[in-house]
């Protein structure tokens, strides 16, 4: 296609705009001609940042796994939080255990570049998280949003593993944790019953007041409509 051969020569020659917008327009593109130099772009490192996320963006668009390496090496590289963003946001467009794990370590960077992996994980619904997510949760040097993102992460995948840490995770001392549990445990009520009736008698009652309250909130809100 004569357009993708004129991006990319647009990508390797431009200004920083022109190259940012080569770069956009080859995601749009999904032609795999331009993974090669978009890895370039993205894996120099006295590139304009913003030429150099944009190019990020395109390989998650393109969704070539031959991205995946560079984007990880980009993911471990010290740079702008910003280009951190736009990869983590970019990895949750590969089914790969590499993504997985790079995505869990994104969770202790910066407060925006861990949102995004947090989105990229609970997009990927890969249950080989799961474990070391729970070991995030129950780790109380993790950091505070770090482990709110762990949990709201495992209510996602629904997988019952989690629902005992995430109970426990009912009891801690940061509100905002026990709010992340709270919400993730309810979405285990319909699918995975059982599980929740194995719960120490305390953790149920409190689930079960829980259920109550967003019931009655619920109803409310149908009534007040």
């Amino acid at each position: 296609m004569p357009i993708v051969d004129a991006l990319i020569r647009q990508l390797e020659t431009g200004t920083p705009y022109e190259r940012t917008l080569a770069a956009h327009a080859l995601g749009d593109h999904h032609d795999p001609r331009a993974i090669d130099a978009l890895i370039r772009i993205l894996e120099d490192q006295s590139e304009d940042c913003g030429v150099r996320m944009t190019a990020a963006d395109a390989l998650g668009r393109i969704g070539n796994p031959k991205a995946i390496e560079p984007l990880i090496r980009t993911m471990e590289e010290i740079c702008e939080r910003h280009l951190h963003h736009a990869v983590a946001e970019s990895l949750g467009a590969f089914h790969d255990p590499r993504v997985t794990n790079t995505l869990i370590k994104a969770l202790g960077k910066d407060f925006f570049t861990a949102h995004a992996a947090a989105d990229s994980l609970k997009k990927l619904r890969d249950r080989r998280a799961v474990e070391p997510l729970i070991r995030q949760l129950e780790d109380k040097e993790s950091g505070g949003f770090r482990r709110v993102l762990s949990a709201q992460i495992l209510g996602v995948l629904g997988d019952p593993r989690a629902i005992s840490a995430l109970a426990k995770a009912l009891h801690d001392d940061d509100e905002d944790i026990q709010k992340a549990a709270r919400k993730s445990l309810l979405a285990f009520v319909p699918t995975h019953p059982d599980a929740i009736l194995r719960l120490p008698p305390d953790d149920r009652h409190r689930l079960g007041r829980l259920i109550q309250d967003a019931q009655r909130d619920e109803l409310l809100r149908e009534v007040c409509k």
